[in-house]
């Protein structure tokens, strides 16, 4: 089930199931201090998932995510791990590189874009690694023994994703 949210209202809904997850009870001002925002801000945002029925919102009380809202914060979790997951393992980026990236990514990129790499980072899962290696100089590549009848070299450029509308080969 994917909630149709802003980017803005999606890095609130993470960030409460974040402080939850750490703290238990969550409060507009953990909020504010989480995503470096005003407290005024917070307040709009939480008005705006309470309306969408999201989360339990009184001023002044804790802020408690319904069945709905755990379920939006899940999955927006679970494509910032993907995000990550790609920038670390497949670009081979630092953690903490991977983690700001993925952030960044996730607010600022179209949904296809995302969506893609998220399915991209599903097929890497599934490939045998031992099939691939990686060098500075080749980027990703198999071994000879396996790309050779195929004349691959690079395995990643033969992928390719299904969509609903069509094939596509990256």
């Amino acid at each position: 089930m994917q909630v149709q949210l802003s980017a803005s209202l999606r890095e609130y809904i993470h960030a409460i199931r974040v402080i939850e997850s750490e703290h238990g009870a969550v409060k507009a001002n953990e909020i504010a201090k989480k995503l470096r925002v005003k407290r005024s801000s917070v307040t709009g945002a939480l008005k705006s998932l309470s309306k969408r029925k999201l989360i339990k919102y009184s001023p002044y009380g804790p802020i408690i995510l319904t069945t709905i809202g755990k379920k939006a914060a899940n999955e927006e979790g679970q494509i910032l791990s993907t995000l990550k997951k790609f920038f670390i393992d497949v670009l081979v980026i630092s953690p903490e590189e991977a983690e700001e990236s993925a952030k960044l990514v996730k607010r600022n990129a179209p949904h296809i874009l995302v969506d893609r790499l998220t399915q991209f980072v599903k097929y890497l899962e599934s490939y045998p690694r031992e099939l691939v290696n990686w060098s500075k100089d080749l980027g990703f590549s198999c071994p000879p023994s396996i790309c050779k009848p195929y004349n691959c070299h690079n395995p990643i450029r033969n992928i390719g994703i299904s969509t609903s509308q069509k094939e596509t080969k990256i």
